[in-house]
């Protein structure tokens, strides 16, 4: 964490500094800061791609639902309703355009999975989207499902009008 220096009026009774990328939260208590954990809460993201699979970059793009924080991403997990034959099925899920990661469905099954996440932190500004890279090359596969799962800190609901 880098130094910031902080002036406080003299009636403020607590402050809290948390960094985005981190679930740090320092709170001053009157004559130290002391660091406590942020609230995470575990979040999924499904997108659905209904029918036979194509490849290219699918709708829908899910915008960020929360009016502050960040969800860290951790897992992806997809699932088929039809298995692929001759193939894999592969999609990359994306953040604004930027890999966030791919998963496998191996031909024949109807899940994969991975946790080698790139593009780790989703926050207001960005979008998901899928881009479908393999569908199977005898029979594609069909009615994909993709959750995105990852830790929610310091979500503050989207008010909705």
């Amino acid at each position: 964490m880098t130094d910031t220096k902080i002036h406080l009026h003299e009636n403020v009774t607590e402050v809290s500094v948390a960094s985005p990328a981190t679930p740090d939260v320092l709170v001053w208590n009157g004559s130290a800061w002391v660091n406590e954990s942020a609230p995470i809460e575990q979040r999924a993201v499904a997108i659905v791609l209904a029918g036979t699979l194509t490849t290219g970059v699918k709708p829908p793009r899910i915008q960020y639902p929360f009016t502050s924080g960040s969800i860290k991403f951790t897992s992806i997990m997809a699932s088929i309703a039809t298995a692929s034959t001759g193939a894999d099925v592969q999609a990359t899920v994306r953040r604004s355009a930027l890999t966030v990661g791919s998963v496998t469905i191996t031909a024949g099954s109807y899940a994969g999975s991975t946790s080698s996440i790139t593009q780790e932190y989703w926050s207001a500004g960005y979008y998901l989207d899928v881009n479908v890279t393999q569908v199977g090359s005898t029979v594609a596969g069909s009615d994909l499902c993709i959750q995105i799962i990852g830790d929610g800190i310091g979500l503050t609901k989207r008010r909705v009008t």
